[in-house]
């Protein structure tokens, strides 16, 4: 009876303990660089699989283990992922390419096994019908506020810029501010009382002016492109006409902001007038246009197999291209490149579906949107754990209430 009884608490206790897992291991390198050693991740990783494994077996033993091979993206980004891993250890043990991200090969390899790989087959698995998501995004929520409030006091301010610490840039400290803000714009949407609504009003605020503190464009592009997205899918225009007032007050009072900011070390509001009034792509840009193109040129090179998972000329050759869209292409080609586009186009529709579907998924639409914007500026295929993670949750929550509307007809 016992063990009946700590069967049944597994299968509904770990699917959410291994959500929070997957995300929390990103949160690593929010904290001081003692938790962001890779001893560390692997540890933490090791933990992970251990719960995944744990999963499996118990819901195989309980004949309640569903896998179903016969979905359309699944197929599609196991083949895309199967692919690129082949180039990577193509390129890092035979052709030994120069490269800069990572210094042992091996974590390119153990990166993208446990951050793509075991999720992309985990995350199918999982039973989305005993996770209560609202619990979910509270434990979000608190593990980053506490992760802000530790990397605020170890931060690091370069050029107007903050950075939780040396290992982690300023993109993904404002990103992480950004998902806040969403946590908090998903609840506030949730129907509540007044004062939880002041809450979720205190919390987007402080994402926002984490955000800002970052001195970073990206997330604040994320943030527009995520509130779009919400009024195109459930054509609710209020949060639209506020965020709009929002951004005129900024413009309005862009002096006074400059100068506030500037008290915290940041440069943000001069930075965004920089960048509104420059006249050189490459200030638009932060230089990533070279990138870009040397990135362009190498996929021109040889656009049917791909060269390279990796920048092979120019100054920078050994870095990624910033790009996962580029990245995707020069790597494995162009059919490589399609199937990657393929599982992206599924996961927007699957993603607006989701926001109309239900009101606890917009957060999980949000959070794939923040991250595929963030993908088109930043980080490589193999280093963006979340991305992933947001991708494979929106199509397996999708078709899971595919499945269950269908049996209900």
């Amino acid at each position: 009876m016992q063990l009946k009884n700590l069967s049944f608490k597994v299968l509904r206790d770990t699917p959410i303990l291994i959500l929070v897992l997957l995300y929390s291991y990103d949160l690593l390198t929010y904290l001081p660089e003692l938790f962001s050693a890779s001893i560390v991740k692997i540890i933490y990783y090791l933990i992970i699989i251990l719960f995944y494994a744990l999963y499996i077996i118990i819901s195989q033993r309980n004949g309640k283990l569903s896998f179903n091979t016969k979905d359309l993206f699944f197929q599609v980004t196991l083949l895309f992922c199967l692919i690129y891993l082949t180039r990577v250890v193509y390129d890092l043990y035979i052709v030994d390419i120069l490269h800069k991200t990572f210094t042992n090969k091996f974590t390119y390899i153990f990166l993208f096994l446990n951050s793509v790989i075991i999720p992309l087959i985990t995350l199918k698995i999982i039973d989305y019908s005993k996770i209560s998501f609202k619990k979910l995004y509270i434990i979000f929520t608190i593990l980053i506020v506490f992760c802000l409030i530790i990397s605020f006091n170890n931060v690091i301010i370069t050029g107007g810029r903050f950075s939780a610490n040396t290992a982690l840039d300023p993109i993904s400290y404002g990103h992480l501010g950004i998902t806040l803000f969403l946590l908090g714009l998903t609840f506030f949407i949730y129907p509540s009382k007044t004062f939880i609504k002041i809450l979720n009003i205190l919390v987007m605020l402080f994402g926002l002016f984490s955000s800002i503190l970052a001195n970073s464009r990206s997330p604040i592009v994320a943030l527009i492109g995520c509130i779009l997205f919400y009024t195109f899918a459930t054509k609710r225009y209020k949060i639209l006409v506020v965020s709009l007032l929002a951004i005129s007050f900024f413009v309005i009072y862009i002096d006074k902001m400059d100068t506030f900011f500037q008290s915290f070390g940041s440069g943000f509001a001069q930075r965004i007038y920089l960048s509104v009034t420059a006249n050189n792509v490459a200030d638009v840009t932060s230089g990533r246009s070279s990138i870009y193109n040397i990135g362009l040129e190498q996929f021109l090179n040889s656009p049917f197999f791909g060269s390279s998972f990796l920048i092979q000329n120019g100054i920078f050759r050994g870095e990624y291209v910033h790009n996962l869209i580029l990245e995707a292409f020069i790597s494995v080609g162009i059919f490589g490149g399609l199937l990657y586009i393929f599982s992206i186009l599924i996961t927007v529709k699957n993603a607006y579906h989701l926001i109309r579907l239900n009101e606890k998924y917009i957060f999980v639409s949000f959070l794939f949107i923040q991250y595929l914007i963030y993908s088109m500026f930043s980080r490589s295929i193999i280093s963006l754990p979340l991305f992933w993670l947001s991708l494979f949750m929106v199509n397996n929550i999708y078709n899971f209430e595919k499945r269950n509307l269908t049996s209900n007809v």
